[in-house]
């Protein structure tokens, strides 16, 4: 993962959705510092469609954020995950989201991680997610909370050192 001090972007945006992201192109973004994920959505609103995110600490990364839209994006290689909403509502992740290939030696990987409520996931691919350590655990996609909804998705290739799952 990226040294503290790594460069990040942040959506402080809490009014109707004003951080509109189309065809960005990130790498190399986000560390283990809280609030310096990589593309990171902190109690923000806005949307990112056909952009990649890349070799980061987390790809995109939404913390108690509410009525985003996730669009076409691909995020691989990043060392915890591609698309991970902590505590997030609302939010639409649609239309061929791509995660893959993220991966870390130390710590749980995730395709997508949903943490919230009502949060609709449909037609992504989460797959050959790995997490290299003994006891770690690699998802494709993983949900926590209350009325979020999968549908049209696929899981697949995803290898962990304890265990592997889809969704």
């Amino acid at each position: 993962a990226n040294a503290p001090g790594a460069g990040y972007i942040q959506n402080q945006s809490t009014a109707a959705p004003n951080f509109n992201v189309n065809y960005g192109e990130f790498q190399y973004l986000g560390c283990s510092t809280p609030k310096e994920y990589g593309v990171d959505f902190e109690s923000a609103r806005g949307s990112i469609s056909s952009s990649t995110v890349r070799y980061g600490y987390y790809g995109i990364y939404l913390n108690s954020s509410s009525s985003n839209t996730l669009t076409s994006n691909n995020s691989y290689g990043n060392g915890i995950a591609g698309i991970y909403l902590n505590n997030s509502t609302n939010n639409m992740i649609t239309n061929n989201n791509n995660c893959y290939s993220n991966n870390s030696a130390n710590s749980n990987v995730y395709g997508i991680f949903i943490s919230g409520s009502n949060n609709a996931l449909s037609a992504n691919n989460a797959y050959s997610n790995i997490a290299f350590s003994a006891t770690k655990v690699a998802y494709g996609i993983y949900l926590s909370g209350s009325s979020n909804l999968v549908s049209a998705s696929n899981c697949y290739s995803n290898i962990g050192g304890s265990a592997a799952t889809g969704i």
